[in-house]
């Protein structure tokens, strides 16, 4: 079933490769088909036949740690700044993220370059990472990378070329869900970033995940 599964959603991606960053037709030309596939539906191969295992174990974990909580005498807490989320891409396609930390750990999906995690708490060599849908997991460290990306949380979005909405604002590309980006620069609730293949543009910062990359 699994296997039917991966050719099933192997022959969709053929048949739509572009359909993923709807490119213009100077654009289009030049986009590598490797590059145009990457999308959510990537992550999502091997993502329903574990999900349920991956509640049952973090819901173990949470209860387990509550108890040990519970009989720990209480101090009081030390006055601290809240230090600002950490994310990081894979560092390759078929990166997997695993229901433990472990490597014989049962996975839980498969990610590909330049994907974007937030860190959660680290354990030894391994992280605990969360993605732009809710789903946490496991991770290598060695796997991952502190470059910035971000990913369209979005159906279908628009990438300008200036940094507003006015409708006499030209359209770049239209972007589907899933597609990576690396961010450029910052203008208010802009953000401009670059596709794999070249292309730039501006979109608003609550299209896309994390929407504070470079803060």
């Amino acid at each position: 079933m699994k296997i039917l599964r991966l050719v099933t959603i192997r022959i969709l991606l053929c048949a739509g490769l572009v359909a993923a960053l709807a490119l213009p037709p100077h654009a289009a030309a030049k986009t590598d088909p490797k590059n145009t596939d990457r999308t959510a539906v990537h992550k999502t191969t091997a993502k329903k036949s574990v999900k349920k295992t991956v509640k049952k174990t973090v819901k173990k974990v949470t209860k387990k740690t509550t108890k040990k909580a519970s009989k720990a005498p209480l101090k009081p807490a030390a006055p601290s700044l809240a230090s600002p989320a950490e994310y990081v891409s894979a560092a390759k396609d078929g990166v997997t993220v695993r229901a433990n930390p472990a490597a014989d750990a049962d996975a839980s999906w498969e990610i590909f370059d330049k994907f974007p995690l937030r860190v959660k708490k680290r354990q030894g060599a391994w992280l605990q990472v969360s993605d732009f849908e809710g789903d946490t997991g496991w991770i290598q460290e060695s796997l991952v990378t502190g470059a910035k990306s971000v990913i369209v949380s979005k159906k279908r979005i628009n990438l300008r070329q200036d940094p507003n909405s006015d409708t006499n604002n030209p359209v770049v590309a239209v972007v589907r869900y899933g597609v990576v980006f690396t961010p450029l620069e910052k203008k208010d609730d802009w953000l401009k970033v670059r596709y794999a293949d070249g292309t730039e543009g501006w979109l608003n910062k609550d299209l896309v995940w994390p929407a504070n990359p470079l803060d």
